[in-house]
């Protein structure tokens, strides 16, 4: 699963354990992380993980479904880091 992305931005999950996301969120230090991540694609990552934390009705998608996303997520990555370089 590659989590190098979201390490990239300075925040470190596990990206398809919803119960890694869990403990993280319950722990003081996450909301301080979530702050710092600074991407548009990681805050809507987060805010997708957290929404699923604090409201558990709303549907999480499958785990092949999730890898997809994290993908397209990817992809945001490096267009987003691509900007952000020096020329």
């Amino acid at each position: 699963m590659p989590t190098w992305s979201l390490e990239r931005h300075g925040i470190f999950l596990k990206c398809v354990n919803l119960a890694e996301v869990e403990r993280e969120y319950r722990d003081p230090s996450f909301s301080i992380l979530a702050t710092d991540v600074k991407c548009a694609a990681c805050q809507a990552f987060l805010g997708y993980k957290i929404r699923r934390v604090e409201d558990p009705t709303i549907e999480f998608p499958k785990e092949g479904q999730f890898v997809m996303f994290l993908h397209q997520l990817d992809a945001a990555f490096q267009v987003h880091a691509n900007d952000a370089a020096p020329p």
